[in-house]
């Protein structure tokens, strides 16, 4: 999730501990286009932290 003065990032929760970083960049298009994909192809719901 972006905040302010940094980058984007989306990461996954592993099983077995913290979080896996998955993407990162500066773009809200490619954050966004990204964030469907993993939507779609892993058909979890997206938690925001």
């Amino acid at each position: 999730m972006p905040w302010l003065g940094g980058s984007y990032r989306l990461r996954l929760r592993r099983v077995k501990g913290g979080p896996a970083l998955v993407w990162q960049g500066n773009s809200e298009s490619n954050f966004q286009a990204n964030l469907e994909i993993l939507k779609n192809s892993t058909g979890l719901p997206v938690v925001r932290a």
